[in-house]
């Protein structure tokens, strides 16, 4: 192929600019006279250009057409510049068109980043709000133990205070991320009186405890949705718990539990109807807001869960509310989803998959050694503490902070498995480089067979996805227990 003719540039001080800066008016190449515009036609002739047209706008040039001759061979008249400035003014004014929504578009994003950072910031105070009063606990907890060495009750007391606190901080993050990247739902046909049943069945002890009768008043038909069932059975825990404890402090006062279903058209209405202490108007537009609530020990993110799970069912929640009377949920869903994805990702990468062919291991004497891994960590203590518990079971197990140390070892030493962070050398999954990826693809390029797991802090879908496509034979969330550990092992 011919090579393409290299573009020709023109200078703001060009000849040809200079001239429809000043005369505004298109500009003919024959109407010309050599002697007196050869700078000028020098560049028409370049850019094969028999006339042009300015562009201009509130007195200043904008841009201008170029034209090159005609096949008929015709010469340019009077009407032809007319149409071609018409022409160009219209040009002109769309330019000046998109440069001011240019600049509105830069001022709204201006003020969508300030918002957003607002909300950013609110909402990072109240995360850390929520998890340093656990760690407070078990600090203060700590700075009493060297005085406490022989008390055996106070070592046990703070033994278990320890683990609630953790597990609250495990919950919390649980929660926080379910909230942030809720998984792709799995639509299958789904009957709504028995998901509503089966959480009713869940929480049948508690309702009795609280002395809550229950009120059904389902359609006798018309209730399957295309749903997530484990996410609409979250969404009805959420609910139905709340309003449980909404009527813990009704006294005398009647605690009655109504729950409606019925088709409306091409939807499915739900109501939850509870009669317990009611909502303040002024927090109702809040209570779907991340970290609000007003239980003294609730994380503030169940309904905000709700809301994020509903919405990618394409649903819609509502509440109405009145203080001593009680609140009512109003759900309404989609009878049919569009064309959705119909596997979660999580499934398939939930259980280590093992290549048939795993790769050989070192002998000594004809007889199979243990297996070895390579542990690719940032945090000291994570890394250190999965080593002890590798090394514990006869494993040899070297570790890394980092990729380029990770890179180093998969050459040198050759181990059986590898074991890595996503997140290498940053706290935070959003804008941390993801050089476990890396890992992952050098591990497989220098040894197919070998089984790679990754174990990230953030489980994120697109880490999923990634891990997947790279050919990860697992994926384990953090924290993995002593036995997922253990299990991406190869046997004997």
């Amino acid at each position: 192929e011919k090579p393409p003719e290299p573009a020709l540039r023109l200078e703001a001080t060009s000849p040809l600019v200079a001239w429809l800066r000043e005369h505004r008016r298109p500009v003919v190449a024959e109407a010309l006279p050599a002697r007196l515009h050869a700078p000028l036609l020098e560049e028409l002739t370049a850019l094969q250009a028999a006339v042009c047209v300015p562009s201009v706008i509130h007195g200043t040039l904008q841009g201008f057409l170029v034209l090159g001759a005609k096949r008929s061979g015709d010469g340019y008249d009077q009407d032809d510049l007319d149409a071609l400035t018409t022409l160009a003014a219209q040009a002109a004014l769309a330019i000046e068109n998109a440069q001011a929504y240019e600049e509105l578009r830069d001022t709204r994003d201006q003020l969508l980043y300030s918002e957003r950072m607002a909300t950013i910031g609110t909402f990072a105070s109240d995360m850390a709000h929520e998890i340093k009063n656990p760690l407070q606990s078990i600090l203060t907890y700590f700075d009493l133990l060297p005085s406490k060495r022989g008390d055996v009750e106070f070592q046990e007391r703070f033994a278990r205070l320890a683990q609630a606190e953790a597990e609250r901080i495990n919950n919390l993050v649980r929660q926080l991320m379910t909230y942030a990247a809720p998984q792709t739902p799995t639509f299958a046909p789904l009957d709504i009186t028995h998901a509503l049943d089966s959480v009713l069945a869940l929480l049948e002890n508690d309702l009795d405890r609280a002395r809550v009768e229950v009120r059904k008043g389902y359609s006798p038909n018309g209730l399957t949705v295309e749903a997530d069932r484990d996410q609409m059975k979250q969404v009805f825990l959420n609910l139905l718990a709340n309003a449980r404890e909404a009527m813990t402090a009704n006294g005398d006062r009647p605690r009655l539990l109504d729950l409606v279903a019925y088709p409306d058209g091409a939807t499915l209405v739900i109501k939850i109807r509870d009669t317990g202490a009611g909502i303040p108007e002024p927090q109702v537009p809040l209570i779907f807001a991340p970290f609000f609530t007003t239980k003294e020990k609730g994380s503030g993110l169940g309904l905000a869960i709700v809301q994020n799970l509903l919405r990618v069912h394409g649903a819609a929640i509502h509440v109405e509310s009145q203080v001593g009377a009680g609140t009512t949920f109003t759900l309404t869903f989609p009878r049919r989803q569009a064309d959705r994805p119909t596997q979660d990702l999580r499934q398939a990468l939930a259980r280590p998959a093992r290549s048939d062919a795993a790769p050989a291991r070192p002998t000594v004497g004809g007889r199979s050694t243990a297996p070895s891994i390579l542990v690719v960590e940032p945090l000291k203590d994570a890394r250190e503490s999965t080593q002890a518990l590798f090394e514990s079971q006869g494993i040899t197990c070297w570790t890394a902070p980092d990729a380029p140390r990770a890179l180093e070892l998969l050459k040198d030493c050759w181990p059986d498995v590898v074991l890595s962070e996503v997140v290498l050398d940053s706290v935070t999954a959003a804008r941390g480089a993801r050089d476990g990826f890396r890992v992952l693809a050098e591990a497989k390029r220098l040894a197919p067979s070998r089984p790679v797991f990754l174990i990230p802090a953030y489980d994120l879908p697109e880490f999923r996805e990634q891990a997947r496509a790279l050919g990860a034979d697992g994926y384990l969330v953090k924290p993995a227990s002593r036995e997922q550990l253990l299990s991406i092992l190869p046997t004997a």
